[in-house]
């Protein structure tokens, strides 16, 4: 019941943009942001009963959508819960940014999950994937808080809600077929 549980919260988690984009012009952003806060409450409640050790790495990502959500919620404010998107990656950018400098990098502790050994050479390769991702979260995380301020609510949801998903998952796609290509042609050398 719990994993379930858990992916459900997790769906409405990556269908957040589209969900707040029907709930704002529906509701008012007070009942929005309660919903959301209720949503991370349970979120991290679900969590600790799995396991209490496993909130330490959500709590980053939870407080940027907690903090927009409160001001969204004290000031009936739109524009904070729709600032989400924009901290979520500003987060991700500093997760993957500070890695860079305290090391392993976020890239190798992925790759540390697939590879028996990270050699010297993989390690290499994973800083300059790691560098990769820090700039699309830069570049990702601009355009989502351009498209808070000078765009409309749609394009915000259909920005926030799909391209920048599809933008996420190219990005992930083609560097698992490069990375392919890289085993593949180290094989024959």
């Amino acid at each position: 019941m719990t994993r379930i549980f858990t992916i459900v919260l997790s769906v409405l988690f990556v269908a957040y943009p589209v969900l707040i984009y029907f709930g704002i012009t529906t509701f008012s952003p007070a009942i929005v942001s309660a919903f959301v806060l209720m949503l991370l409450g349970v979120r991290l409640a679900v969590t600790w009963k799995i396991s209490a050790a496993k909130i330490r790495p959500l709590l980053p990502l939870t407080l940027a959508a907690a903090v927009p959500a409160t001001v969204s919620l004290v000031f009936n404010n739109e524009h904070a819960l729709l600032l989400v998107p924009a901290l979520v990656n500003a987060v991700l950018l500093s997760l993957f940014a500070t890695s860079m400098v305290r090391g392993p990098t976020m890239i190798e502790r992925f790759a540390a999950l697939e590879e028996p050994e990270i050699t010297p050479r993989i390690s290499a390769y994973c800083r300059k994937v790691n560098v990769i991702w820090c700039v699309f979260f830069a570049l990702n995380g601009l355009v989502a808080l351009y498209t808070v301020f000078f765009m409309s609510k749609e394009y915000w949801a259909l920005y926030n809600g799909l391209i920048s998903y599809l933008l996420l998952g190219s990005l992930i796609l083609g560097e698992r077929i490069y990375r392919r290509q890289v085993k593949q042609k180290n094989r024959e050398s």
